[in-house]
Formats: C-alpha cells, sequence, structure tokens
C-alpha cells in the first residue's frame, strides 16, 4: 500500500504513536517505520527472560496498517523462526484484522505489541501458531542474528541488532541502558533519520503541531481493555497510569481559576489523538481523556464496525459499555430492495455469465461445423478469462496472505467474500469440465489445459507441507463432494423423519418442497413434458388457491419457518434441471417445447416465490429491520452530518 493510500487521520494517529513510543520505556519492544510506506512498521522483541528458551533470540515482524486506522485493525507477521509463530502469515489475534468484530481505536500501538509479547511467551494456539519443543526454539533464537543480519532491510532500520552483542536481562546492569534505548551521551540520529523520514511530508500537509506533554498524559490515560474470551489476557489488564482529574479531600472547593486552565488546556480526540478546529463530543459515559471524541471520527468507527460485527445490537463504548448517545439513521425499504437487487442481480449475473461460458466453449469444442475464426476467438476470450481467475487464485492464496509485489498486487484479492467468489466460480467450471471430459461430452483435448491448471493450482496450496488436519479436511471435501446424491438423499429423509408434521400438512412447506424435488428426476428421465405440464399445472392452481386464501380469506394458521426458503432453492434447482433437458414428445413440436416448458416452469417458479414470500410476510420484515444495521451501515452514514450534539467546553464539564 503506497503512501498516497494513507487517509490524513492515520497519518495524525501515527504520528502520536510514534512519539508516545519514543517516551515508552519497555527494554523488549523497538519499533521502526519503515523509510517508503507510511503504514508499515517494524518491530523487534527481544530481551527475554532467562529462563524462557527465546532468551537469546532477537525477532522481527512488522506491522501492516489499513487506510482506514485506527478506525480498522492492522495485521501483524513475523520475519524470523522461532518456533512459536509462523513467519509470512498474518497472525490470528484480538487486536488484529482477523477479528475487527473486537478492535477498539482506543488501543494504541505500544498496547497491541504487549498483547503480542504476551501471546509469545504463552502457549495458545490459533492460526499462525507453531508446535516446537524448547530445544528447537532455543536453536532458532540463537540462529535469530543470523537470520536478521541477512535481511538488508533489517540492518538498514535496526543496525544495532545485527550482531548478539546485546546486555542480557539474565545479568541485571541498572546502569546500562537497554538495547531500545541508546545511553543519552551517545545519540544516534541515523537511527531516527528512518522514523522521521516516513512522516515528515505527510504530517506537515495534514495536521498542525500538538504540544508533547499533551500526547503523553493522553496515552497514559487512554483506558485500554481486550474483550473477554480474547487470545491475550494480559493486555485487559493495562490500566490508566494518571486519573482525569486529581484527588482532592471531600467537600473541597475548586477554584475559579483552575476551571479556567483546565477549560483551556486543549483535549485530544482519542480516535485520531489529535486537536482540530472540529469540537469533541462526549458519546459515553468514559471520562477523563476517553471522554472527548470528534463527532466524525466515532461515526467512521460505527460505520466500518457495523460492517464487522457478529450482532446487531446498538453500537456502544468498549471501555464503559454504555450505549452511544445518537442516532442511526436507517434507509428505507426502497434504498435496502434497490441495494438487495442489486447485489443479488449481479450474483445471478455472473452465474448466468458463466453457464453461458461453459456452454459455449462446449460447444465451440465439439462442434467442427462452426467457422474456425469464430472458434478461435471464443477460445482465446475464454482462455483470458480463466488464465485471470488463475492469476488471481495464485496471488490471493493462501488466505490471508501478504499481498505481493508489483505488477502481481494488481491480481491480488484479500476481501473474503470476493475470495471465495472467485474459488467458487473457479471450482464450480473445473468440476462441470471434468464431469464433461469423463461422460464424453468434451474432448479430453479442450480438458487438459485446464485440468492441468487445477492440478498446479492444488500443488500450489500442498507446496508448504499441509499439516495432517488440512489433509484430512481435504480429504473429507473430496469424499463429500463425490457423495453428494446420497448425502441429499439421507438428508431429506432425516429432515422428513423430525418433520413429520411439517411434510404432509396442507398448510406446510412439505408438499410443495416434494412436488419440487419430484420435477428433477422426471426431467432426466421423461422424453415427454406432458407429465411435467401436469405438475406443474396443477400445483400452479394450489398455489392460486393459497395465495387467495393468504390475501382474501385469512382463516388458516399458515406454518412459517426456514423450509419455505428452501423451497425456493428447490424450485429454482428444479426449473432450471427442467430447462436443460430437452423433450422430443409430448406437447408441441421439440421448437415449440422449449418455449412451452420455458413458460410453464417460471409461471410455476413465480408463484412458489409469492407463496413464499407472503407466508413468511412479517419474518421478511424483520430481516428487512435488521439487515440494514449491518449491511447498510454506509447509506444511514452517508449524510456528511453528526448524529451527536457537541459538548462545550468538554475539559472542563463534569458527566
Amino acid at each position: 500500500m503506497s503512501e498516497g493510500a494513507a487517509s490524513s487521520t492515520a497519518v495524525r494517529r501515527l504520528r502520536r504513536e510514534l512519539e508516545a513510543l519514543k517516551r515508552s520505556n519497555n527494554s523488549q519492544i523497538l519499533v521502526r517505520p519503515a523509510e517508503d510506506n507510511l503504514l508499515e512498521w517494524h518491530f523487534l522483541l527481544h530481551s527475554f527472560p532467562h529462563d524462557s528458551p527465546y532468551s537469546k533470540g532477537c525477532y522481527h515482524g512488522k506491522i501492516i496498517f489499513p487506510a482506514q486506522y485506527p478506525h480498522a485493525p492492522p495485521a501483524i507477521v513475523m520475519m524470523t523462526p522461532s518456533g512459536r509463530l509462523d513467519i509470512g502469515k498474518k497472525l490470528c489475534l484480538s487486536m488484529t484484522d482477523f477479528h475487527p468484530e473486537s478492535w477498539n481505536p482506543a488501543w494504541s500501538l505500544e498496547t497491541i505489541l504487549v498483547g503480542l509479547l504476551s501471546f509469545f511467551m504463552s502457549e495458545e494456539g490459533g492460526y499462525g501458531s507453531v508446535q516446537a519443543s524448547p530445544q528447537q526454539r532455543q536453536a532458532l533464537a540463537e540462529q535469530s542474528w543470523e537470520v536478521n543480519a541477512a535481511s538488508e532491510l533489517f540492518r538498514s532500520l535496526f543496525p544495532d541488532f545485527v550482531s548478539p552483542e546485546v546486555p542480557a536481562p539474565a545479568e541485571p546492569a541498572p546502569a546500562e541502558p537497554a538495547p531500545s534505548e541508546p545511553a543519552p551521551a551517545e545519540p544516534e540520529p541515523a537511527q531516527e533519520s528512518p522514523m522521521q523520514s516516513s512522516f515528515q511530508s505527510a504530517v506537515e500537509s495534514t495536521e498542525s503541531p500538538v504540544a508533547a506533554d499533551s500526547a503523553a498524559s493522553a496515552e497514559r490515560e487512554a483506558v485500554e481493555q481486550i474483550p473477554q474470551g480474547s487470545q491475550v489476557p494480559q493486555v485487559a489488564q493495562v490500566a490508566p497510569v494518571a486519573e482525569a482529574e486529581p484527588e482532592r479531600p471531600q467537600g473541597a472547593q475548586v477554584a475559579p481559576e483552575s476551571d479556567l486552565e483546565a477549560a483551556e488546556e486543549p483535549m485530544e480526540c482519542w480516535i485520531c489523538r489529535d486537536v482540530t478546529a472540529e469540537p469533541l463530543i462526549q458519546p459515553c459515559r468514559c471520562r477523563g481523556s476517553m471522554s472527548g471524541v470528534h463527532a466524525s471520527c466515532v461515526e467512521e468507527w460505527i460505520r466500518i464496525h457495523r460492517r464487522t460485527a457478529n450482532t446487531d445490537a446498538p453500537p456502544q463504548c468498549s471501555v464503559c459499555h454504555e450505549p452511544y448517545h445518537g442516532s442511526e439513521r436507517m434507509p428505507g425499504v426502497r434504498d435496502f430492495l434497490a441495494h438487495t437487487c442489486q447485489d443479488m442481480g449481479s450474483r445471478c449475473l455472473r452465474t448466468v455469465l458463466l453457464v453461458f461460458m461453459l456452454l459455449a466453449y462446449q460447444v465451440c469444442a465439439m462442434d467442427d461445423n462452426l467457422m474456425l475464426p469464430l472458434r478461435v476467438g471464443f477460445f482465446t476470450f475464454f482462455g483470458l478469462l480463466f488464465v485471470y481467475r488463475v492469476l488471481v487464485l495464485l496471488v490471493s492464496l493462501p488466505a490471508h496472505r501478504l499481498p505481493p509485489a508489483q505488477p502481481l498486487v494488481r491480481f491480488f484479492v484479500s476481501e473474503p467474500t470476493q475470495l471465495a467468489l472467485h474459488i467458487a466460480e473457479a471450482f464450480t467450471t473445473l468440476l462441470v469440465m471434468t464431469t464433461w471430459a469423463a461422460s464424453g461430452f468434451l474432448d479430453w483435448r479442450f480438458y487438459l489445459p485446464f485440468g492441468v491448471t487445477g492440478a498446479f493450482l492444488a500443488a500450489k496450496l500442498f507446496y508448504r507441507r499441509p499439516s495432517a488436519e488440512c489433509c484430512r479436511r481435504c480429504g473429507h471435501g473430496f469424499l463429500f463432494i463425490l457423495m453428494l446424491p446420497l448425502i441429499l438423499i439421507w438428508g431429506i429423509f432425516v429432515l422428513c423423519r423430525k418433520y413429520r408434521h411439517l411434510v404432509l400438512h396442507p398448510l406446510g412447506p412439505g408438499l410443495h418442497i416434494c412436488a419440487a424435488i419430484a420435477v428433477i428426476p422426471m426431467a432426466f428421465a421423461l422424453q415427454s413434458n406432458l407429465a411435467l405440464l401436469i405438475l406443474w399445472g396443477t400445483h400452479a392452481l394450489f398455489a392460486v388457491a393459497s395465495l387467495v386464501e393468504l390475501f382474501c380469506i385469512q382463516k388458516f394458521r399458515w406454518k412459517k419457518g426456514f423450509f419455505w426458503l428452501l423451497l425456493v432453492q428447490v424450485a429454482v434447482m428444479a426449473c432450471y434441471t427442467a430447462n436443460l433437458c430437452v423433450f422430443p414428445a409430448g406437447v408441441g413440436n421439440q421448437q415449440q417445447s422449449v418455449i412451452i416448458v420455458t413458460g410453464s416452469s417460471f409461471s410455476w417458479l413465480l408463484l412458489l416465490i409469492f407463496l413464499s414470500l407472503k407466508v413468511n410476510w412479517q419474518l421478511c420484515m424483520q430481516q428487512l429491520c435488521a439487515q440494514p444495521k449491518r449491511n447498510m451501515s454506509a447509506l444511514w452514514c452517508a449524510e456528511p452530518q453528526s448524529s451527536f450534539e457537541a459538548l462545550p467546553n468538554l475539559a472542563a464539564s463534569p458527566w
């Protein structure tokens, strides 16, 4: 990520983080920003306890900040082998981008690194953890200096840690300075130049200078807590060093002069850690440095947090757990339906295009009567699309990896939903073409390039010697695909046995699901479309009568629930299957049969969709009210007006 991608809020916050780390007395952590990237910082973990297997080691890692920092969490990657954490992989911690739902913008970089150090010393598992014996970790600790010294980037950022001639913590020497804090008599301007050069140009254009003592007090007073159940329990014990207000005897009067001084002292926003002309608000019950925040900062954080939240609960402060004093502007029904239709429409369009491309490729491969330029042009177009999909998967897999260098970074996809969509489409393409090749519907010459590419992708995922658990899961997935028809039959049997009161109930979805399932084998087995037309016509009449009862009579109590959604999915599959089959006999000739089957099947499908919506209308309205809170947060914050009221003289005003 380039420097231009960093927002002004991220630049100001990172500058304050750097100033706070310079004043820190933590002798086990050393941090240096990268010279060419504002959003990439490198750190060292060293001076471990003497009884630890890491005591002789020095471990290099880096933190990659998102452009939305501090509203979004960073990623942590280790660069030095340790036997505890894997290298080149994003670590799964509660304060990283693996768990954005638990992120708190009040957490400072020092808090994150202290939590990482605590996790490093523990034996907790997770993605990125490595199991090794103490002897292996001791050997890797002794080799860590050579590994670090071999890196040119490490030598430029941490020249004092190229050799292991550093005071060990087991030898107490109070007079000697810690490795991360050079002696005052020997200043090292060469070490500070990488830190300052990354921020100088960006900071001058995005912020005004702020007093250092205000930054120090705000950093100490921040209440930084890790949520319960997180992987780094020790971070939750970080307490504020100084109180927001000095202690006074009971009944003591405060002089007006002190109020004036407190009111004149500028307070900084606890999210961006900056003092600007924008007034501070008090959206919760926090006091001290956690009481003042810019309305734009807290609204931006709520908007991003809504996208990753696990629940639909109203936004609340992660420190005092008080719901924020504000109002959410929810989108209307039209906006929600427009967003939903656009999302579903784009996915359906991608599916239709994929099916069309596969069918066209099969026709061009098997029909020698087509014009040669047409076949060559389509093969070239289809091949380019497949190469693009392969490059995306090669660059982006395995998931949670770091972005590659130019020019491959343009194919990198880190968003889980988009990456899953690429994987599903590529897997579907290979599965369909493999089935065609095995059944004789596709010549093996036209299948071979795609089969070899799929095998190469699979080998690329396994080249790092996957664990037995990974192999076991892959084997289970392969068996699941092979036995999918039997699994579906068994699942239907179990559902019918468990919910027998819904299967045969005329006001439930059971009979409709049975009719939809019956369409699939009939479409494959029958040569005439007459039986299907009779089934669709009879079922359609029953659906029309049901809609009349629901709209006009309203005397019966229909069974609501998830199985109506299952009905729609099975009906869509049945409609798709019937339109793929050819019926040489029955109503109309072969060309007319296609039109008749298509019209009848889609009319039947629409009636079932309307019936399912009407029966579950109340449930749909509840889902309509709940979804905008999580998926439509950008709409209720789209207008640049604050949902909170600013509190004047916040520094001196009591709660």
